[in-house]
């Protein structure tokens, strides 16, 4: 997989399923699918630019109480991804009726995980775009980002404080 510049993997190697994964960077969700039979290559299937994304939640079926997560983005579509647990939920020493439980849970963990780490994304996009421009100085009319400056660090000009009216 090819990083952009400047992107850095938070979360890899989500089970999507038989030869599916999920990918997780500060700038994209990445959908590889597995190519090969005995030499694997992942191809990004499908790349969603975390800007995209408007919102990220669990839902959980209420017959199953098995859960997946779903991304909803600004475009108006919506998309369902099922993690897998894969066979690892099987080994336990709980007694058949726990195990459906045990696999719930596991699953909610999961896509708990991803749904948190998603949501940490977004908002530290949204964070970025509040500190561009707070405001600007009044006397040589460049953009101050950081509110707490009491003089232009451009001009030096003295800066009225925004609760001032």
């Amino acid at each position: 997989m090819n990083l952009e510049r400047d992107e850095k993997i938070v979360l890899d190697n989500g089970p999507l399923g038989l030869g599916k994964k999920l990918t997780l960077t500060n700038k994209r969700l990445i959908i590889h699918k597995d190519e090969g039979v005995f030499d694997v290559n992942w191809k990004q299937e499908k790349v969603i630019p975390l800007n995209a994304i408007e919102d990220v939640y669990i839902e959980t079926e209420s017959f199953s109480d098995l859960s997946s997560f779903k991304l909803k983005l600004k475009n108006g579509e919506s998309l369902e991804l099922s993690l897998s647990l894969g066979n690892s939920w099987l080994i336990s020493d709980s007694p058949e009726a726990n195990m459906d439980k045990e696999k719930s849970t596991q699953m909610k963990m999961l896509n708990y995980r991803w749904v948190k780490a998603i949501t940490n994304q977004l908002m530290k996009l949204d964070l970025d775009k509040k500190t561009v421009c707070i405001r600007k100085c009044p006397k040589c009319s460049k953009e101050i980002t950081h509110e707490t400056y009491e003089y232009c660090p451009f001009c030096g000009n003295l800066l009225k404080s925004k609760y001032l009216f």
